[in-house]
């Protein structure tokens, strides 16, 4: 294939194959997505099987779930359960698929919707007409709204992109299925005894515990490296520099486009300078400039024109460029990262910890 830039926004990718498929765009996996999934989920019987039938056609089926996050490992699980409304069919829980940075409680929350809408869709696999009512329960209210409202070509740019439209594919697999969804209140069982909670928050509160031992046996073990896995119906993975892509692509895109001249252009700054490229923690740096007020503060510092000696010179504010602490004669910005007056490191070091 080959990649023209047509113009500012626009690249052309055109190429050519020897043997035309049936499907333009063949998945990766199966549409039950990677085996992995499902590995740690009861498999159902036929006996199951019925059950989870009539409680579909009676609108009295369950599917519950609860996600875990622990902030200091950066890892995430989920565990779901599929019920009845009076006993527990299926159970399973896995862990939470994606980079580091992805991980948060709302992602595991995610993943537990997708894990419980599989679970249930393959446990029905060679039953061809799937009709009734499913109840989905979760906490996450943040993640039962992002897959009540659908639209027609999920947002690549959205967080999470990956998990809500292998959702939304699985539930159009399935159109004759009602789902209704159910927010629970969290952690419930702090203030009201387990035997006094409805069925849908005792399911929940099985499902936080269950949640959170897989979490704790990922720390025990010391495996806190990122996992990936195909999801259902997935078609396409996309990748930079070998990290896995979520979510959030034009921002991603933009930052592996551009970092490049951003520290060439650093580099050429810092030619009559100290200061080594390779001794910056761009990470640290990214993070202390996404706020706005920052941005701003940072695109006058680094231009010089703020409120330094030397500036106020230029404005005819002052007649001198001192510096007003350590008496340096010429305050420029960065002088104001180098003073070395004592009450000027104290400023310095506050403003990093906090």
């Amino acid at each position: 294939p080959t990649i023209e830039r047509k113009d500012e926004t626009h690249i052309q990718v055109t190429g050519y194959a020897d043997i035309i498929q049936d499907d333009p765009v063949p998945s990766l996996m199966p549409k039950w997505g990677s085996p992995y999934i499902l590995q740690q989920a009861d498999i159902a019987d036929q006996a199951i099987v019925q059950r989870i039938l009539l409680a579909l056609s009676t609108n009295s089926l369950n599917v519950v779930e609860d996600g875990s996050y622990f902030r200091e490992h950066e890892v995430g699980a989920a565990a779901w359960f599929i019920d009845n409304g009076t006993d527990i069919l299926l159970r399973g829980t896995c862990r939470v698929p994606g980079e580091k940075w992805d991980m948060n409680s709302y992602r595991s929350e995610l993943f537990g919707i997708l894990c419980g809408i599989l679970h249930l869709l393959h446990s029905l696999r060679e039953i061809d007409d799937i009709r009734g009512g499913v109840t989905l329960g979760s906490d996450g209210k943040g993640a039962l709204d992002a897959i009540r409202h659908k639209f027609v070509i999920t947002d690549t740019n959205r967080k999470h992109f990956d998990l809500i439209d292998s959702i939304w594919k699985m539930k159009d697999s399935s159109p004759s299925i009602a789902w209704t969804y159910t927010h629970i209140e969290s952690h419930q069982d702090d203030f009201i005894p387990f035997s006094e909670l409805d069925r849908l928050s005792q399911l929940n509160v099985l499902a936080d515990e269950a949640a959170k031992d897989v979490c704790y046996n990922i720390i025990e073990n010391n495996d806190t490296d990122p996992i990936f896995f195909s999801l259902p119906y997935q078609k396409v993975e996309l990748s930079i520099d070998g990290k896995k892509i979520s979510g959030e692509c034009i921002k991603f895109m933009t930052k592996h486009i551009q970092e490049k001249r951003a520290k060439n252009y650093w580099a050429r700054k810092f030619e009559d300078n100290d200061i080594e490229l390779r001794s910056i923690d761009w990470e640290t740096f990214n993070q202390a400039c996404s706020k706005y007020e920052r941005q701003m503060w940072l695109s006058k510092h680094i231009t010089g024109f703020c409120g330094v000696g030397v500036q106020l010179v230029r404005y005819r504010q002052q007649t001198f460029a001192n510096c007003p602490r350590c008496n340096f004669e010429m305050e420029n910005t960065t002088h104001v990262l180098r003073c070395p007056h004592p009450d000027a490191r104290i400023i310095w070091n506050r403003s990093l910890v906090s």
